[in-house]
C-alpha cells in the first residue's frame, strides 16, 4: 500500500520512515497523510514510479484502524499498567483491616469450640502462630520472637486461668500498631458471667 503513496515514495531511508510511522501514532494530522496515500492521487516525482496515479482505498481501512489501535488501545494499556503499579506500590499490607478482624474470629472459633468467649492462657502460643501477621505471628516466627511478643501485650488472664476474647483481641491491636500504655495507669480488669 505505502510503495504507492505519495509522501511514503519520498522517504528514502528509515529515519524519515520512523517519523512517519511515529507522527502517525501519536495522531498528528494522521487524516492528511491518509488522504495522500488514497487512490487518483498524483505520484511524487522523486518516486521513481511510471504511473500517473498513486495510491490505494487501503488507506481508510489502515490508518483508521491504526489510529484506533496505537492511539486508543495502547494508551489505556499504558495507563493502565501505571495504575495497576501505582496500586501495587501504595497497598499496605501490614494496615490492619476487616479480613484481619474475620482471621481472628475464625481461628478463635477453633480454640474456643463452645463459644463462651474464653481460652486458656496456654492456648494464646498456638493461636498467635495460627493467625497470620500484622495481628499474629504466623508460622515461621521464631519461638523467642513469639514469647517476647507474648510478654508484650500485656493480658490480663482471669482466676480460671483464661484470657478473654475482647481482651486478647484489643491486645493484638496494641501491639500490631505499637500503642503503648501509659505506665502508672489503672487497668480494670473486667469480670464476664
Amino acid at each position: 500500500m505505502f510503495t504507492t503513496c505519495p509522501l511514503y515514495q519520498s522517504l528514502s531511508f528509515h529515519g524519515p520512515v520512523v517519523l512517519f510511522v511515529f507522527r502517525s501514532a501519536t495522531g498528528e494530522a494522521w487524516h492528511e497523510i491518509m488522504l495522500s496515500c488514497l487512490s487518483k492521487r498524483d505520484c511524487d516525482e522523486r518516486s521513481g514510479s511510471d504511473g500517473k496515479e498513486c495510491g490505494s482505498d487501503f488507506a481508510y481501512f489502515y490508518f483508521v484502524s491504526f489510529i484506533f489501535l496505537c492511539s486508543f488501545l495502547m494508551l489505556n494499556l499504558f495507563v493502565a499498567v501505571i495504575m495497576d503499579n501505582f496500586e501495587y506500590l501504595t497497598r499496605d499490607s501490614s494496615i490492619l483491616g476487616p479480613h484481619h478482624l474475620d482471621e481472628f474470629i475464625r481461628v478463635w472459633a477453633e480454640y474456643d469450640p463452645a463459644a463462651c468467649g474464653r481460652i486458656h492462657y496456654k492456648d494464646m502460643y498456638s493461636l498467635l502462630r495460627v493467625i497470620s501477621p500484622p495481628l499474629g505471628l504466623g508460622k515461621k516466627c521464631p519461638n523467642r520472637v513469639a514469647y517476647k511478643r507474648l510478654v508484650k501485650m500485656n493480658m490480663p488472664i482471669a482466676e480460671d486461668n483464661t484470657v478473654h476474647f475482647t481482651s486478647t483481641l484489643m491486645a493484638l491491636i496494641r501491639t500490631a500498631l505499637e500503642i503503648k500504655l501509659a505506665s502508672g495507669t489503672v487497668r480494670v480488669e473486667l469480670t464476664f458471667p
